[in-house]
This record gives structure tokens, C-alpha cells and sequence, in this order.
């Protein structure tokens, strides 16, 4: 009689205060003193343990490097989220790695460490790159307790899995692998395809590496160097041997700051002869006058001394024809159509002062030639140029013109697609506005139009262009039109409405030309007026 059981369940670990209290007439009194006791962490709750690994990274997709432990963490906790679990705990956890897309085991090591109360580190190791399935497994895992558990592994029940991307690791130089033609014809391009690895044999993506691969090709006292580009998973170093023979090859890897990591092994390949018959060859062109700025096409039928079609795709670059316009060279494209056969294009520039030219084709390989005409591509206002008689001009000239020299986008005089009643010669005040305009325009010589009835009249400084249609030209000529000699009928002489006895009377000349302008300065003023008035002394 007189004692009393009191049962709690605590959920939070580590120290707790109990006091007891008893209600009396209303009020509450402590009874006895306030206890103290430690409660522990219960067991080990697989549901409400967690795991985040590269860092507390917590998402399904981790990320990491062949050949370096990738670490996780198991934070372990009972059923009310209590750190939970001492030393031992982490003899209960392991881990293991497969290939996401075989399913073989990819891990070499995984070890377990404890690391404090309710903390578990995991380090697995992997030597192969590629899409991999992290397991980890709980011993202490039981069914009823974690409806999430999936398919047995090892024994084990599998507690977390992780979706995990194993990239490769840095670039072994010992391990890269050069690919090589044994037999290459002289004039063909030729590609050496260079592969990069890691130390445990991961292929390396070569985007972005393409610039740590070079290469040289001996052949005798002709040294290449061949171009670098990304093909597929591969460097491509192409190269077109000049020489017969046996040519070596040694491809150079480079560090980030352009040393040399790595000299590999040369490679040799035998460089066989290319030869044509000039007799049987053929290149063919268009005869039709073709137009600056537009794409022309010639063929190379190539043969060989049977009269038979001969040349790979792989000859395309033996074809190097020489296309000049005039003084210039331009660029072509060769490509490759059929077994002999080979497309050249270009896109002719120039054409002369009288608006026609030629370009002409040589192809060394075949020993034969074409040469094509051209002409002037359609007229540009935007790349046409104005030309004006004088930048000084007299309000009022009839002497002053100026010329359009009408030219195609290439800078070529031309009168292609111009209409000569559509040319409009224009003076713009400064503010822009359209002072004068011509009467129309005359043709001087091919490509140049000159204005008709183009009379300024407005003294200033003022900008002459063209307007065709709806469009101006971009270039413009800046006059300065000063006003002509003074016109009485357009002048007159302010003087004073009355006048005073016996003070001298003072006017002023306004001198103005035929157009208004002002034809008289102020210094000029005692210049133009001979003589002031006094009013006679007789006079009322």
C-alpha cells in the first residue's frame, strides 16, 4: 500500500531527468528528488538509416573515377532517428559494384570503418568504367522489419542500391593504341586513328584531348605533319604522302601545357605509287559564261594507262587542282564522285573593267587544264562607289556631277540587273533632308552612270548620294557648296528709318547671290560700302 509503478517510454537517447509530482488540493508538489538516467539508442533501424556517398551526396546517381575509392556513408539510426550502433556496427554492412548492363562484379575491394556512434564509412574500389549498380549490404536486415528489401546478394539482403557512372581515369601514354594502314599510294590521304587509355585499360573520350595529339611522318628528307580532328572515339591524324617508299610515322602525346608526355614506337607504312595516264584522263567543264559569286563544277575523269577508271576515295587529295581568276587563287573542293571519278568546285571573284574574265584550271595529276569564262555578278548598291567632280562647289555650278561606278557584291563593275532610269543622284541638307536631286543619269564607260542636272544651290556643307528604288547607297560624298557673287537684285541696304542733324548717316549691305545665300561678310562690309551720307545743312 502506498507505492505506485510508473512506466514511460523514452525516444530520445543520451540523458534524461525524471521527477515525480503529486496533486494536492489542486497543486502540483515534487515528491522526492529528480532523478537522472541515460537512455541508449535502440537497434539498428535499416528504414530509418540513410546513406549518401562522394561527399553527403544524397541523390540515386553518383558519379565516380576509375582506380579511386568512391566513399560512402551509412548513417546508422534506430527506429525513433537515435544515433545508433558502436563499435562492431560496421561488420554488418558491405558493399559491392556490378556492371549496370552485364551484371558482372566490377568491384576489386570495398572496405567497412567505424567512425563514431551511428557513423559507418564504406570504400569501394573499381578498375572499370562504365554504368555500374552500387549494393549495399545490411546482415542485420530482417524482412518484417523493412518491407523496402529486395532480392538476396551474397547471403546478404540488399539494404541500398545506387545507380553509379565510373568514368575513366587520367591518360596512360603507355597504354594508347595507334592504328595504322600497312599500305598507303602516294597523293592518297591517309589516317592514322590514335585511341586513348587509362592504367587499367578504360577507353578515354577524345573530345576536347584532340589538341594533346600530333604526329610527324618521315618519308627519306620529306617530313608531314599531319592534321588533327575528333573521329567517332578516335583522333584522326590525316596526312597525304608526296614520296614512294617506306614512311614512318610517330605520334607525340602532349601534357595540358603543351610537354611532351610521351614519344610512342614509330609505325612505318609502304607508300605505293599513284600514277595516271595523261592520254585517257579527262577534265570537263561547263562552257556557259559562268557568274561571279556563283558555284562552278568541273570533273576529273581519271584513268589509267588501260584506259580504265582508277582512284579510291581515298586519292580524292592526290587531286589538287590550281584555279586561278585572274591574279587570284582561289579556293576549290575536290570530292569524290565514283571510282575515277572527282569533283572540283569553286566560286569565281573577279571579272575585269569591262565586266568579263576567266578562270583557269590546271590539274598536275592528269597533266590538263580548262579555262572558263565569267562575267559580273548583279548589280549592289550596297558595294557601289560614288564619285563627285569637286568637293568645293559654286552654289548654282552647272559644271558640278558626280558618278555612280556600279559594281557587284565582289567589288567588280558591272551593269547587270541596273536600270539606268531607276538612278537617282541626291544632295541632303544637313539635317538629312533632300535638297536637289538629278534629272536622271548617262552612261560615261562600263559600270558608271553620271548625273544630269545635279545643281546645289544651298551653301553649306552637304552629302551627295544615290537612291535606287527603295534603297540608298552606303557610300556617300561630303561637299562644301559656297555661295556665288553677289546679286543686286537679290541684295539690299538697311539704313536707319530717320536721321539726326549733322550726324553721319551709316547703312548696311546684305549681299545675297542669285539662290539667297549669304554673299557678303561683315569684314567685308566697309570694303563694299564706299562712302556714308551727311545730311546737308541747309536741309529741314
Amino acid at each position: 500500500i502506498g507505492q505506485f509503478a510508473l512506466r514511460f517510454s523514452p525516444t530520445k537517447s543520451g540523458e534524461a531527468r525524471v521527477s515525480l509530482e503529486l496533486k494536492r488540493s489542486g497543486e502540483f508538489f515534487q515528491i522526492g528528488s529528480e532523478q537522472s538516467l541515460e537512455v541508449l539508442a535502440g537497434q539498428a533501424s535499416p528504414s530509418m538509416s540513410g546513406l549518401s556517398c562522394t561527399g553527403g551526396q544524397t541523390t540515386l546517381e553518383i558519379t565516380a573515377v576509375a582506380g579511386q575509392p568512391l566513399n560512402c556513408v551509412v548513417k546508422v539510426r534506430d527506429g525513433f532517428g537515435n544515433e545508433a550502433g558502436g563499435i562492431g556496427i560496421e561488420n554488418l554492412f558491405t558493399a559491392t559494384m556490378y556492371n549496370m548492363d552485364t551484371k558482372v562484379l566490377i568491384s576489386t575491394s570495398a572496405t567497412s570503418t567505424f567512425v563514431s556512434r551511428g557513423k559507418v564509412q564504406l570504400s569501394i574500389l573499381s578498375d572499370v568504367a562504365g554504368p555500374g549498380i552500387l549494393h549495399v549490404d545490411y546482415y542485420g536486415l530482417s524482412s518484417s522489419e523493412d518491407v523496402a528489401a529486395t532480392a538476396l546478394v551474397g547471403g546478404s539482403t540488399t539494404w541500398r542500391t545506387r545507380q553509379v557512372t565510373i568514368l575513366p581515369g587520367s591518360i596512360d601514354p603507355t597504354k594508347t593504341e595507334v592504328s595504322v594502314p600497312t599500305t598507303t599510294s602516294a597523293g592518297a590521304l591517309t589516317v592514322l586513328e590514335v585511341r586513348l587509355f587509362d592504367s587499367f585499360h578504360n577507353q578515354l573520350p577524345v573530345a576536347g584531348r584532340a589538341n594533346m595529339i600530333s604526329a610527324m611522318v618521315t618519308n627519306e628528307q620529306d617530313i608531314l605533319i599531319p592534321s588533327t580532328s575528333v573521329s567517332g572515339d578516335f583522333v584522326a591524324l590525316s596526312f597525304t604522302p608526296r614520296l614512294v617508299g617506306i614512311a614512318e610515322a610517330q605520334v607525340i602525346i602532349r601534357g595540358a601545357a603543351g610537354a611532351v608526355l610521351h614519344l610512342m614506337e614509330a609505325v612505318t607504312l609502304n607508300v605505293e605509287p599513284y600514277t595516271l595516264s595523261a592520254e585517257f584522263s579527262e577534265l570537263k567543264c561547263s562552257e556557259e559564261v559562268s557568274t561571279v559569286g556563283g558555284p562552278v563544277s568541273c570533273y576529273i575523269f581519271a584513268k589509267d594507262e588501260a584506259g580504265e577508271a582508277s582512284g579510291t576515295q581515298a586519292q580524292t587529295s592526290a587531286f589538287s587542282p590550281i584555279v586561278m581568276n585572274g591574279a587570284l587563287q582561289l579556293d576549290m573542293e575536290v570530292s569524290y564522285v565514283a571510282d575515277g571519278l572527282f569533283k572540283v568546285e569553286f566560286v569565281p571573284m573577279r571579272a575585269r573593267t569591262d565586266g568579263f574574265g576567266q578562270v583557269q584550271v590546271e590539274v598536275p595529276m592528269i597533266g590538263k587544264g580548262a579555262t572558263l569564262p565569267t562575267a559580273a555578278g548583279a548589280f549592289s548598291l550596297e558595294h557601289s562607289a560614288i564619285e563627285c567632280s569637286s568637293a568645293d562647289v559654286g552654289a548654282g555650278d552647272p559644271a558640278f556631277s558626280c558618278t555612280l561606278h556600279a559594281q557587284d557584291a565582289f567589288g567588280n563593275p558591272t551593269e547587270t540587273e541596273i536600270d539606268l532610269a531607276a538612278i537617282e543622284f541626291q544632295v541632303l541638307d544637313q539635317d538629312g533632308s533632300l535638297h536637289a536631286s538629278s534629272d536622271g543619269a548617262e552612261r560615261t564607260r562600263f559600270g558608271s552612270f553620271r548625273s544630269l542636272g545635279l545643281v546645289p544651290t544651298l551653301a553649306g556643307d552637304l552629302t551627295v548620294t544615290v537612291a535606287y528604288g527603295s534603297s540608298t547607297a552606303r557610300d556617300h560624298i561630303s561637299i562644301a557648296v559656297y555661295a556665288g557673287e553677289v546679286a543686286s537684285e537679290y541684295s539690299f541696304l538697311e539704313c536707319p528709318e530717320s536721321l539726326a542733324w549733322g550726324v553721319p548717316v551709316s547703312c548696311t549691305l546684305h549681299g545675297r547671290d542669285l539662290y539667297g545665300n549669304v554673299a557678303i561678310t561683315e569684314a567685308d562690309q566697309a570694303a563694299r560700302i564706299t562712302a556714308t551720307a551727311e545730311p546737308d545743312a541747309g536741309t529741314e
